[in-house]
């Protein structure tokens, strides 16, 4: 079987996939090789049932467990076997920054962290997609970002779309300003609080990356480092996603339908979309009036 997992990630790398992606299939079905090594055209139904019990066994989480079993599924359906089994799982209560968390991490972080907190805030992006963000994108004129496959660094958006996404005036101006300070000197010291000249001889590689690290590649530490903004903050269980969650919920709040928060987002369902505003509308002020008048005669 591994044999054909091997040619299997291969066609899907040759198709497209990001390795990340392939890194996210490679593992269940080397897990699923080991617990079942018979031939592919044997495995049954069985089969599955103790894949499934070896990994909860193995304490993995039912949404876990759901995911790998789906990855096999799949790469089995390629040879012409499929199964109806699947794992159930609770949905956790997706939330978001209060406005206080926001605040307090603003009022701590430097120049380059406030500026990667308000642009997730205020984008709604992805963890890749604000990595991958290069000024190029930035329609300063139409105000939008347009998130689309940067074929250089060997990525491209989730759902394989671009899309376009409205800035904040606020948000804008602070980044049409570090555009005009990385145009006006040689370079910059990237993990430092001020944009500060260095000498011509240390120069580093060119990029167009709004958050370059150190050697002009995507940084790939940005959760890290909000988390520890976060930290010091004391903001609780911080995480990249839930400045898409806040994005939603803010813009909800604002009177925007939740189809066009879908289409921002970059969601393909709209019941993903609507369950990042179920917790906020629940909370809402316009909730507590309404419930409010429901029973205020009695």
């Amino acid at each position: 079987m591994v044999s054909q997992i091997e040619a299997y990630l291969n066609r899907l790398e040759v198709s497209g996939a990001t390795h990340k992606t392939l890194c996210a299939y490679r593992y269940p079905l080397n897990l699923f090789s080991k617990s079942c090594r018979k031939e592919i055209a044997s495995v049954t139904e069985d089969d599955l049932v103790s894949f499934v019990s070896g990994m909860r066994r193995s304490n993995l989480a039912d949404r876990t467990c759901f995911n790998y079993l789906n990855v096999v599924k799949i790469f089995l359906k390629t040879h012409g076997l499929q199964f109806k089994l699947s794992v159930s799982y609770v949905e956790p209560e997706v939330d978001s920054y209060t406005r206080r968390e926001v605040k307090a991490m603003l009022a701590i972080a430097d120049y380059k962290m406030a500026l990667v907190i308000r642009f997730l805030l205020g984008t709604g992006t992805r963890e890749g997609e604000a990595m991958h963000a290069e000024f190029g994108d930035i329609d300063f004129g139409r105000k939008l970002l347009r998130v689309r496959p940067k074929p250089q660094w060997g990525w491209k958006p989730k759902t394989s779309e671009c899309r376009l996404i409205p800035i904040p005036d606020s948000l804008l101006e602070s980044l049409r300003e570090l555009k005009q300070a990385r145009e006006e000197i040689t370079d910059f010291t990237v993990d430092s609080n001020e944009l500060v000249p260095v000498p011509v001889h240390s120069v580093r590689p060119v990029t167009n990356l709004i958050f370059p690290n150190a050697a002009g590649a995507p940084d790939g530490h940005l959760l890290r480092k909000v988390q520890q903004v976060a930290k010091r903050a004391g903001v609780e269980n911080a995480s990249l996603h839930r400045f898409r969650r806040s994005f939603a919920t803010l813009h909800h709040d604002s009177g925007v339908s939740a189809r066009t928060v879908q289409t921002w987002l970059g969601h393909k369902d709209l019941a993903t979309t609507m369950r990042y505003l179920a917790s906020a509308e629940l909370e809402s002020e316009s909730t507590r009036t309404m419930v409010n008048s429901t029973f205020g005669g009695l």
